[in-house]
């Protein structure tokens, strides 16, 4: 038997996530849209990325819908909120310590957002690490100094290359870098606004060609037809692609629509599922092959909740939400392969009743 002394006391993040997860997994949720044993797995690694005194902002939970039900995981810190010197509750944070404290010692830093992203479903225990800015102040300009301090600064003159010439109207937004991958790939991304995507819906021709030559993906009928459904929305989106260290892309790409739920009553994620660009997702998503009855399961799996939590000697009153984030296409040759919704789970702390030698 292990020694009781030995063990590490859990941290204030996992015990959130078990509480965030148990709820939306309920009534067989895990299994149906998770996958089964993927609450463990996210412990574990959520244990291990716990910084001291600092706990995440969100955590991302990544749902394909269709398939075998899995869930990959982000942990997304806000860099000014991460006390220095940066300390783990376990460990050194999967090597990533010295880059995370060279990153929150950097005052151009303290509005970006540094993520842990778990494969759990391809059972990587190890991170991919993005970091992110605020999204009205996308730029590429800390890249250079991101790649310098992630020891691969031979990386930054193909990925600079490649956001230098993006089509007219793709406005660079961020970075990461996908260690964890075959062959190491740097995922990217960037901006498309409304007006280019309002310029793509009046000729699906313009996104056919900024997508094909920049890219270098041929654009059979089947995804130009995708393509025009999508731009069709006349929504802002995000597109991201891979570049590996040869200064060759990826075979695909992803898009994700903003669905203009910011303004939505996390109380009703069902109705928000189930109007709006989100509906319209679903429902191109499902006529494409890419998404089964699962979909039905999301809205079950989001709320928002009052609770009254143990915290030591304290109870604590929270606030407890698990609710629909954005729904991402991704595309190959032949067109989309895959869909994915993101749902945000996150805890905030409301009122604190402390207690005298732990009693009520």
């Amino acid at each position: 038997m292990t020694d009781s002394k030995s063990m590490i006391d859990e941290t204030k993040a996992v015990r959130d996530f078990r509480r965030l997860f148990e709820r939306a997994a309920a009534n067989g949720g895990e299994e149906k849209l998770f996958g089964r044993g993927s609450l463990a797995a996210a412990l574990q690694v959520i244990q291990k990325s716990s910084l001291v005194g600092t706990d995440p902002v969100f955590f991302h939970l990544e749902v394909p819908l269709t398939g075998s039900p899995r869930m990959d995981l982000f942990l997304e810190y806000n860099c000014r909120e991460i006390k220095s010197p940066v300390r783990f509750a376990q460990g050194d944070g999967f090597g990533w310590k010295p880059f995370l404290a060279e990153c929150v010692n950097d005052k151009n830093l303290r509005e970006y957002m540094f993520n842990f992203a778990f494969d759990l479903s391809e059972g990587k225990e190890q991170p991919n690490i993005y970091l992110i800015p605020l999204f009205k102040d996308a730029n590429c300009d800390y890249i250079p100094a991101m790649l310098e301090r992630m020891g691969i600064p031979e990386r930054r003159e193909r990925l600079m290359e490649a956001f230098a010439a993006a089509p007219a109207g793709w406005k660079p937004y961020y970075a990461g870098f996908l260690d964890m991958r075959p062959d190491s790939p740097i995922r990217f991304g960037f901006q498309i606004a409304r007006e280019r995507m309002e310029a793509y819906a009046e000729d699906v021709a313009i996104m056919k060609r900024d997508l094909s030559v920049y890219c270098a993906i041929p654009m059979g009928t089947t995804m130009t037809e995708q393509l025009a459904l999508l731009a069709g929305e006349k929504r802002p989106c995000d597109i991201d692609l891979n570049i590996y260290p040869d200064g060759t892309f990826g075979e695909g790409f992803g898009i994700t629509l903003d669905p203009d739920i910011k303004f939505r009553d996390v109380r009703r994620p069902e109705e928000t599922m189930a109007s709006g660009v989100m509906k319209h997702l679903l429902s191109m998503a499902t006529e494409w092959g890419l998404a089964d009855e699962r979909q039905e399961q999301i809205g079950k799996a989001c709320y928002a909740v009052g609770r009254l939590v143990k915290d030591g000697a304290d109870r604590v009153m929270v606030a407890d939400v698990v609710k629909p984030y954005v729904i991402k296409i991704r595309f190959q040759k032949d067109g989309a392969c895959l869909a994915k919704i993101y749902l945000t789970a996150l805890s905030r702390e409301l009122e604190r009743y402390s207690c005298e030698d732990g009693k009520k």
